[in-house]
C-alpha cells in the first residue's frame, strides 16, 4: 500500500494516510508519504469513532484501503461520505485468509453483503479477481487485477554487495513475519532431511519467534537454522541465497517472492501462496517452483545447485511487476474513479 501511494503523481492527489498504530517496523517506509496522520488507536474498534469523524469532515474524493477489517469498516464508513468513491484492494486470499481467522463465519457474511458495495475492488491476482466475482458477488466490471508494485532499481542497489553465509552446502532464505500464516514452524521441520550443510535463515519478527525458538531447541540439526530478526536490507542477504523459500499457507500475492527475483533468486513456494501462478507464468522457466506437497518442496530444496561465488543475478522479474508500470494503472483507475464520481 505505501508503495502504491508513494508512487502517485503528487501534482494530481493530494493524498492523507490514516494509520492507527503510529510503532512498527514500517515506520520508516512511511517516510514517502508527506501527510500521515494517526487516528489514535492500535485498535480498529476502539479507533471507529474518530476514523469516522476524520473521513466525514475529510470528504476525500476516493477512500482506499487495503486490509480486510479495515476494508469492512471502510465499507459501512462510506455510508457517511456518499460522494467519495470506494477503492478496496485486498492483500490476501479470502478464501483462505477468512478461514483462519476469528469468526471466520461472520467474517464471510460481511464480505459478501459489504464488499459489492465498493466502487472498485483490486486483486493481486487472476485467482482472487476470480473469488471476489464468483464467491462475493463483485461485479466483473468493479474488478481490477493490480499487482504488487517492485521498486527494483533501488532493491538491486541495496543487494550490492550478495551477503553469502559462510561455509559449504546449499544456502535457503525466508522472509516475512513470524506469524502463522508464513509457515515457518513447517520450514523448519523441512530443513531435517536436507543435507548436513545446508544453511537456512529466517529474517523477521513476529508473535511466533518464542514458539518457533523452542521449537529449534528441540531440534538436532538447529545449527542449521538462524532466526536473524529483521533487517533493515534484507535483499543482500536474499541476493546472496541459492533459493528463496515461501512456506506460507496462505498468501495473495507474495511481495517477498517478487523481491527474491528481482534480485535473481529463485524461489520455492508452496501452492497456497496466494496469486504465486500468475508470477510463475509470466517468470523465465525455473525462476519458480510450485509445491504441490511437503515432499515435493523438500525435493525441490534438495534440486537447488549451490553457487559458491556471492554476486548479484540478473533479475528474473516480469516487468509487469516492475513499481512505475504498477503505478501507472494504478493511477489510471484512480483517476477515472475520481472524474466519474
Amino acid at each position: 500500500m505505501l508503495s502504491l501511494l508513494s508512487g502517485l503523481d503528487k501534482c494530481k492527489f493530494d493524498i492523507r494516510l490514516l494509520v492507527l498504530n503510529p510503532t512498527g517496523p514500517m515506520q520508516q517506509a512511511a517516510v514517502g508519504i508527506e501527510n500521515v496522520q494517526l487516528v489514535g488507536s492500535p485498535r480498529l474498534s476502539s479507533a471507529l469513532p474518530k476514523l469516522m469523524k476524520l473521513v466525514s469532515s475529510r470528504k476525500p474524493d476516493i477512500l482506499f484501503g487495503s486490509q480486510a477489517h479495515v476494508n469492512l469498516a471502510l465499507s459501512v464508513l462510506s455510508w457517511f461520505v456518499p460522494k467519495s468513491s470506494l477503492v478496496l484492494r485486498e492483500a490476501n486470499m479470502p478464501s483462505l485468509c477468512l478461514r483462519e481467522g476469528h469468526w471466520p463465519f461472520w467474517y464471510k457474511w460481511a464480505y459478501r453483503l459489504l464488499l459489492p458495495r465498493a466502487d472498485h475492488v483490486i486483486a493481486t491476482s487472476g485467482i482472487m479477481a476470480s473469488e471476489f466475482i464468483n464467491d462475493f458477488a463483485v461485479p466483473e466490471s468493479r474488478v481490477t487485477i493490480l499487482p504488487n508494485p517492485v521498486d527494483v532499481d533501488t532493491i538491486r542497489e541495496k543487494a550490492i554487495p550478495a551477503d553469502r553465509r559462510d561455509g559449504a552446502g546449499r544456502r535457503f532464505i525466508a522472509v516475512g513475519r513470524l506469524e502463522r500464516q508464513k509457515g515457518f514452524d513447517r520450514l523448519i521441520d523441512w530443513m531435517a532431511t536436507t543435507d548436513s550443510n545446508d544453511h537456512l535463515t529466517i529474517v523477521g519478527e513476529g508473535s511466533q519467534r518464542p514458539l518457533l525458538e523452542r521449537k529449534l531447541s528441540q531440534c538436532d540439526y538447529r545449527d542449521r537454522i538462524s532466526l536473524a530478526g529483521m533487517k533493515q536490507n534484507p535483499w543482500s542477504c536474499v541476493a546472496g541465497a541459492d533459493a528463496f523459500l515461501m512456506s506460507s499457507r496462505w498468501e495473495g500475492l507474495p511481495n517477498a517472492v517478487l523481491e527474491a527475483l528481482a534480485v535473481g533468486t529463485p524461489v520455492i513456494v508452496t501452492r497456497e501462496s496466494g496469486g504465486i501462478h500468475d508470477i510463475a507464468d509470466a517468470a523465465p522457466v525455473g525462476a519458480v517452483t510450485i509445491a504441490d506437497t511437503e515432499a515435493d518442496f523438500v525435493a525441490a530444496m534438495k534440486n537447488v545447485k549451490p553457487c559458491t561465488v556471492p554476486e548479484l543475478r540478473p533479475t528474473l522479474l516480469p516487468e509487469i511487476y516492475y513499481g512505475k508500470n504498477v503505478s501507472a494503472a494504478f493511477e489510471m483507475l484512480l483517476l477515472k474513479l475520481r472524474k466519474s464520481g
